[in-house]
């Protein structure tokens, strides 16, 4: 896997300027919706004749938010891009193996419990166990006991 060339984080941390500054115009713009619904609100006195100044209100409230939870999801996706970048080579390093097929000829399981036992295992003295075919243990989906590990 080859990393994807991004831009260097610069002074602005995971987000970049013409980002930053949609987002401070959003706010700035945001404010100023407020504010001017507040100088409508001020000098009117009846409900019928507030309601499209709080209409205003809300959108700029709107706007703010939607710019500020952007901005918030926006840095978060670019940092995550840069820790899978970091970390690709350790990963393809890393990936696991095919598991092995039982070693053991003799497994158990309890009734209705997909984990596998040895016919000695601890966890499942003085249980009803029922004897599986090795076969069928690697047919069905189901773990290994991390106590005994047939």
């Amino acid at each position: 896997m080859t990393p994807t060339r991004r831009p260097a984080m610069d002074s602005y941390g995971p987000w970049s300027r013409r980002f930053l500054m949609g987002l401070i115009a959003a706010n700035v713009i945001g404010a100023a919706l407020m504010l001017l619904s507040c100088v409508g609100l001020s000098d009117q006195a009846r409900l019928n004749q507030q309601v499209p100044w709080l209409s205003l209100a809300v959108i700029a409230i709107l706007l703010a938010s939607t710019a500020d939870v952007g901005w918030l999801i926006g840095g978060r996706r670019n940092l995550l891009i840069r820790r899978i970048d970091l970390l690709a080579p350790f990963v393809d390093a890393a990936t696991p193996e095919a598991p092995a097929p039982w070693p053991s000829k003799e497994v158990v399981v309890v009734a209705g419990r997909p984990v596998l036992h040895r016919p000695s295992c601890l966890l499942v003295a003085g249980k009803i166990t029922e004897p599986i075919n090795v076969d069928e243990a690697n047919a069905k989906p189901s773990r290994r006991c991390r106590v005994c590990e047939p």
